[in-house]
């Protein structure tokens, strides 16, 4: 049934549309599928409209962000598919229609409010959308069982295509507005008032307040997504909590000032060839660089000089197809860098109340592009150069960053909360609410960051090192010490030792000079000329080595050979192979 609601109308009709469950916060359950064509990523189960039986009409799964209203991909999205790939690569998702839907209302207004509810999203991505902003009823399942909310905020995906420098491909999967400020209400041109979903929910006291909580996780790394209305997961939470003003004015964007980006390992020794490196962010004149957090797109968006100097320590290589990064997974520098404890920081400023830093494991940047961008899929590391001059200044943090940073924000203050987020192993769910006036959460500890991560990293031993291309190489064992020195029983063994070895020797070059003698005596050859000499050893090495003929603590007794390679590609970035040991060894006869 179509109907026109004034907003007193439309909160009073809403209290009977909502299925009140009790004032407390409540955990989304998410789908156990994850999607491309760029991550994997996870996402959330929602059931949009409803048919003429009264039942919910679609179910679509959707990456939480956006702001005021969800982007749903709609029927239409997949009617032109000879332009694109068959199937259309948007049905695995789900899809939308409004046209059959009994609950929907639907705006006859041609305004475009995509890139406001996208939370400026366009700046980083080159998106071309057609919508119809709709309001219609969302059902999902939660901790607290099924949240229904009517006359919810939707913009009704009929066109959804990105853009990359070498193809143009359909988006596979819309999003889940996380709400809006205040009353999270959205009057159209006609005056009539949508919803967002959480702000509904507080409204009929369903969630303590207009608030969520946001941890994407990693699909590739079973780390479960985490996204709760009306308060957040605490064990998603850990050590300093940043707390930030939204930028009123600016379409409420979570705007921190970004200090600087380092390359450093959480425990052992490093795969780079020093213990960490500071400074890699590329300022032209300030001290910081005001950086937005936007959960709709994917990728960490930098100059290109700051990707250049995290890429010059890294075995990737630029593609001017993607414009990313492309893992060689053939370098062994590959797997000893992504299995390692090794992680990329983020430090930010005092914009806010706090000062979080978010490490981002290397094992979260191994992401893959699928079958919508390249064939066959390919790794990549997702830095991509990105003029902050195209998005009013400000560079852009996506979901690649989401997937190790805890996400916060009370609506009803302005508020957003930003915090280190835990790895595979986390701990039992906490939830907790967010209360109307809270400007602070709850963290656990910091020391939980790393015993999350300890069950899927592999610490490098401390006698390995690195060589100046970052390769590894393996130093010698040192023997292993005592602390205190050596036991007065064990320095008189060692004496006892010494003499027995020197009365030894002495014996022995007494008959050895005595037979000696005794050759020279019988047949006149000369001690001192030698025949036929050959030498003892098993192994020519036809260059010295500077380093013992080991690799990964194993002794090598194989043909190794060739030149180390580091293949300039561009400024500031290569493609590097692994060092071989300088010169040939080769096994003799």
């Amino acid at each position: 049934m179509r109907v026109l609601f004034s907003y007193t109308h439309f909160l009073l009709y809403s209290i009977y549309a909502v299925r009140v469950l009790g004032s407390g916060p409540v955990a989304v359950n998410w789908s156990s599928k994850s999607y491309g064509p760029d991550g994997p990523w996870q996402a959330v189960t929602v059931q949009v409209g409803t048919d003429s039986s009264g039942n919910p009409l679609a179910t679509v799964d959707l990456h939480p962000g956006g702001l005021y209203g969800s982007t749903i991909n709609t029927n239409k999205l997949c009617g032109n598919t000879s332009t694109f790939s068959q199937p259309c690569l948007a049905e695995p998702a789900g899809l939308y229609d409004p046209d059959n839907s009994s609950s929907v209302y639907q705006n006859t207004t041609t305004a475009s409010f995509v890139i406001q509810w996208l939370w400026r999203g366009g700046i980083a991505e080159d998106e071309d959308a057609s919508e119809r902003n709709v309001l219609d009823t969302i059902r999902m399942n939660s901790s607290g069982g099924v949240l229904t909310a009517e006359n919810t905020t939707i913009a009704a995906m009929d066109v959804a295509t990105l853009t990359i420098p070498g193809a143009t491909y359909l988006v596979e999967v819309g999003h889940l507005a996380l709400g809006a400020p205040g009353h999270g209400t959205f009057a159209y041109q006609t005056g009539v008032v949508g919803q967002t979903f959480p702000a509904s929910l507080a409204a009929n006291n369903v969630i303590p307040s207009n608030s969520f909580g946001l941890h994407y996780g990693s699909a590739s790394l079973n780390v479960p997504g985490s996204l709760t209305w009306g308060g957040y997961d605490q064990s998603r939470v850990l050590g300093d909590v940043g707390t930030f003003n939204l930028v009123n004015g600016d379409q409420y964007n979570m705007i921190l000032s970004l200090l600087d980006v380092e390359i450093g390992v959480e425990t052992g020794s490093s795969p780079f060839n020093a213990s960490s490196f500071t400074g890699l962010l590329q300022l032209n004149s300030s001290s910081e660089q005001p950086t937005n957090i936007i959960p709709t797109v994917p990728y960490i968006y930098m100059a290109p000089e700051t990707c250049a100097a995290i890429a010059q320590h890294l075995p990737v290589v630029l593609s001017s197809y993607t414009n990313l990064y492309i893992w060689n997974t053939a370098d062994p520098q590959f797997e000893k860098i992504i299995n390692s404890p090794s992680y990329l920081a983020f430090v930010f400023g005092t914009s806010g109340v706090g000062n979080p830093t978010i490490k981002v494991p290397f094992q979260l940047l191994n992401l893959t592009l699928d079958a919508a961008i390249v064939s066959p899929p390919q790794q990549y590391f997702p830095c991509q150069p990105f003029h902050a001059s195209d998005g009013s200044n400000h560079y852009v943090l996506g979901k690649a960053f989401l997937q190790a940073a805890f996400l916060g924000m009370n609506w009803d203050q302005n508020k957003f909360f930003v915090a280190q987020a835990p790895g595979p192993g986390t701990a039992a769910a906490n939830l907790q609410p967010i209360e109307t006036t809270d400007e602070t959460i709850t963290s656990n500890p910091i020391s939980d960051f790393s015993s999350s991560w300890s069950q899927n990293w592999t610490p490098i031993e401390a006698s390995s090192s690195s060589n100046a291309t970052g390769a590894a190489t393996t130093a010698p064992a040192s023997p292993p010490s005592t602390g205190s020195g050596l036991s007065s029983g064990a320095k008189a063994g060692i004496a006892v030792g010494i003499i027995v070895g020197v009365l030894g020797l002495a014996v022995a070059l007494f008959f050895f000079f005595r037979r000696r003698k005794s050759g020279r005596v019988s047949s006149g050859q000369n001690p001192m000329h030698k025949e036929n000499d050959k030498t003892s050893s098993a192994f020519e090495i036809s260059a010295p080595l500077s380093a013992p003929l080991e690799k990964d603590g194993h002794g090598i007794n194989d043909e190794i050979g060739g030149d180390g390679l580091s293949h300039e590609i561009g400024a500031g970035e290569q493609l590097h192979e692994m060092d071989a040991l300088p010169g040939m060894v080769r096994r003799l006869g």
